[in-house]
This record gives structure tokens, sequence and C-alpha cells, in this order.
């Protein structure tokens, strides 16, 4: 077994130790850190969304829905007019086609020209 995998299996077997070491000593305290967990994961995600994320500028954002509409529409004409006007299935000709043999080693006589 890789290093990696021991190690991995140890945190996980201490982790579940001590989990169950809180759950019977104090059940109260893993509500309370999830509790807490949960209020900081939401903070950070306010924060990131009011001051990180850059707005998008108003009119590349209208610009951007009126193309999206020109395309649904295009789109949606593409398909009404194909499924309207299929192309018919082709017959195939019966017409056999053979080779008609020449004078191929025959040389001109480029003389009498």
């Amino acid at each position: 077994m890789p290093f990696r995998s021991i190690f991995l299996y140890t945190v996980i077997i201490l982790a579940a130790i001590g989990f169950g070491s809180v759950l019977i000593d104090n059940p109260l305290s893993i509500i309370r850190y999830a509790f807490f967990v949960a209020i900081s994961v939401g903070l950070f995600f306010l924060i990131y969304r009011v001051f990180m994320k850059r707005k998008p500028n108003f009119q590349q954002q209208r610009a951007y829905l009126q193309a999206a509409k020109f395309s649904k529409k295009r789109m949606k004409s593409k398909s009404a007019k194909s499924s309207i006007r299929q192309r018919p299935l082709r017959k195939r000709s019966d017409v056999k086609l053979t080779v008609i043999e020449g004078k191929k080693n025959k040389k001109k006589n480029r003389a009498s020209l």
C-alpha cells in the first residue's frame, strides 16, 4: 500500500474516533460547531457575491440577451423549415455502366497533323 492511502485511512479512523467521543461526551457542541460552520460559509458566500464578483455591464447584458433571443428564433425557424421540407429519398437507377475499351496503346502520328 502506498504511503498516501495508509495516511488517509489513519486520518479517517482518528476522525471517526474523535467524532464518536465528542458525540458521547458533549452532543450539543457538535450542533454548535455545525451551526458555526454554516454561518461562516454563508458569510463567506455573501461577501464573495457582494464584493468580489464583478457585475456585468448593463449594455453588454442587454446585447447578450438580444443575441440569445435572435439565436433562438433562428433555430426555431430552421427546425420548422427542415421538418416541413425534407428531401425525398432518391431512387437508385438500374442502369448498368460498362467500360468501353479503346485503343490505348496506339500512338498518334503527330507528323500528319
